[in-house]
């Protein structure tokens, strides 16, 4: 619904695997086993990674977040994060508290095993699109060079040569009367009839 509040998060972890190396960063769809509890349950056919005890309780905490929201519009109620029930020691989630989203403030949530929340989300990349390359392309208008038309005079072709009569005169044609020949114009040949001939003239 318009209006409603707003979450951002960005996802920055993802499980080893011989597909993909240690140094890589997360993907698009990489927190698909996350949200779904596989590193739970351990490596699938889909996702044949090694989970540790950090996937798990990574797992458990965005499901957490994930099923709060579903149920209130807001994934840090009505659940708290806790995952003691893995390990004893606490995780840095519990800490965390997913700010909503505004224009102003652009607040969205770090998810990855140091969680942070941190504000405008590719800041310098999103600058080059809305600021420098539309600053460009003004200077390129304002420094654009614009060619004058040169007007060239319109020709005028040449006429048929007179006699003292007029028009050139067509032999044994009255004095002053036109020498061309009858045009003739092809109209489209219908079925069972001949070409017609249009627009005779002396």
């Amino acid at each position: 619904r318009y209006g409603s509040p707003t979450y951002f998060y960005a996802f920055y972890h993802h499980c080893q695997s011989l597909m993909k190396p240690a140094w890589s960063d997360a993907a698009h769809g990489d927190e698909v086993p996350y949200v779904f509890g596989v590193p739970m349950v351990g490596p699938t056919d889909l996702f044949p990674c090694n989970f540790s005890k950090n996937d798990v309780m990574l797992s458990a905490v965005v499901m957490t977040y994930w099923t709060n929201f579903a149920k209130t519009g807001d994934p840090n109620k009505p659940v708290p994060q806790d995952t003691k029930f893995i390990h004893t020691k606490a995780n840095r989630f519990e800490e965390v508290a997913w700010s909503k989203y505004n224009p102003r403030d652009q607040l969205y949530l770090h998810i990855g095993l140091k969680p942070r929340v941190r504000d405008h989300y590719r800041a310098t990349k999103v600058a080059f699109w809305k600021h420098l390359v539309p600053h460009l392309y003004n200077l390129h208008d304002m420094f654009h060079y614009t060619s004058t038309t040169t007007k060239v005079p319109l020709r005028i072709p040449p006429t048929a040569p007179t006699s003292p009569a007029g028009p050139m005169a067509r032999p044994g044609a009255p004095s002053g009367q036109p020498s061309h020949l009858p045009t003739a114009t092809r109209m489209p040949r219908g079925p069972g009839t001949g070409t017609r001939m249009q627009g005779h003239s002396w």
